[in-house]
């Protein structure tokens, strides 16, 4: 089955967007560690592991590790400085040009709901970025939904991504919708903070600038195990951490504050989101359910079981239609096998080369009346 964007710009579309589609600015979870068995290990896997041995200190090491690898760096993010860095700039731009390609497909439907939904796993700002760099350039007139209403203090719930737009002539005569992104993160935001039982958003970061979590005295601590996760190896070759208990209760007391989900296995059970984020659960399960949906999946490896198991159980609508696209042959035979069993999921990869971000967009912009040339991609059969 062939990937044709023209069969299927008019149908209730939304994208599944994964850490796969940051890379350059943001790491993944994947991890140097590996089982015994030489497979590689993530920073989900090894956390479920630690989680299940009940080894607090290192479990507490790697969870420093990831917000100083994964989480701050978001945190700090400078989409300015991106700018002036070719390499970097050039992962940015392919958020730009996802952006403006969905907004090519919005326009061209006819009818009232133009409307996109955007699932996302990351936290970084990317999403939003482009969306405000193409705003202020003009010429393009959309609307992008966070969830979000408000005014001095905006405070994101899942009631409000069912609004839309309509831009009506002076005297009511003609009524028009104005096409609409909307952004869901499925894990938290850095934009995010909590307020008792709310999640407001903010764009600026600048009063987390002198706020990290973790000090010298944590840094030192645990420095060991940290270049030995860099190195790789086993895991039972990762030492130990002495972590003092004031310590490991200082880092949880101010990680718990920050709204986003864990990645481990039990992610809901650690966190007082846990309305909101199955709030935003049920709204990709709602959108699956629609009749003739599309879900287009990019940069996402599915090693979140909670997505997984939702989008199979899903697939239980067969007018669902799921474009699964693989970075390269290897990820292809794994997600192939993982759906082999639904007739309604397509893995879709280029036939020559990697299907990268920049493919992945010209994919999507071959849905343009006049298209430029493209990737020739294939799919599982």
């Amino acid at each position: 089955m062939s990937f044709d964007v023209n069969a299927i710009y008019d149908k209730p579309l939304s994208f599944l967007i994964g850490s796969g589609a940051s890379f350059g600015l943001l790491p993944t979870l994947a991890l140097n560690v590996t089982w015994a068995d030489g497979t590689a290990h993530t920073i989900e896997t090894l956390a479920t592991y630690y989680e299940q041995r009940d080894d607090k200190k290192r479990y507490t090491a790697l969870f420093m590790y990831y917000y100083d690898r994964c989480i701050r760096p978001a945190q700090l993010m400078s989409f300015e400085a991106i700018r002036n860095d070719p390499a970097r700039a050039q992962v940015q731009a392919n958020y730009d040009r996802f952006i403006r390609a969905v907004l090519t497909l919005l326009q061209r439907r006819r009818g009232v709901d133009r409307r996109c939904n955007v699932f996302t796993t990351n936290y970084d700002g990317c999403l939003p970025e482009a969306a405000n760099r193409i705003t202020l350039d003009g010429g393009q007139d959309f609307v992008v939904n966070d969830g979000s209403r408000g005014f001095f203090r905006r405070v994101i719930e899942a009631r409000n991504y069912n609004t839309y737009l309509t831009r009506t002539g002076i005297f009511e005569r003609h009524r028009q919708t104005v096409p609409q992104i909307n952004i869901i993160n499925l894990h938290g935001s850095v934009y995010w903070t909590r307020h008792a039982d709310q999640v407001h958003v903010k764009y600026n970061l600048d009063h987390l600038v002198d706020a990290p979590l973790v000090d010298e005295q944590m840094r030192e601590a645990v420095k060991a195990y940290w270049e030995q996760l860099d190195a790789g190896g086993p895991d039972t070759a990762l030492p130990d951490a002495p972590l003092s208990q004031a310590q490991m209760d200082a880092f949880w007391t101010a990680y718990r504050k920050l709204p986003i989900v864990n990645p481990t296995k039990w992610k809901f059970h650690e966190t007082v989101f846990e309305e909101h984020y199955y709030q935003m659960l049920r709204m990709l399960s709602f959108e699956l359910e629609r009749e003739n949906a599309v879900l287009i999946t990019f940069g996402f490896s599915f090693a979140d079981e909670h997505i997984l198991n939702l989008v199979k159980r899903s697939l239980s609508n067969p007018q669902l239609m799921v474009f699964v696209t693989c970075f390269n042959e290897t990820e292809h035979a794994r997600l192939s096998a993982q759906f082999a069993d639904y007739a309604n999921v397509a893995c879709v990869m280029a036939a020559d080369g990697n299907l990268t971000f920049d493919a992945f967009n010209a994919l999507l912009s071959a849905a343009n009346p006049a298209p430029a040339a493209g990737p020739v991609v294939g799919a599982a059969p």
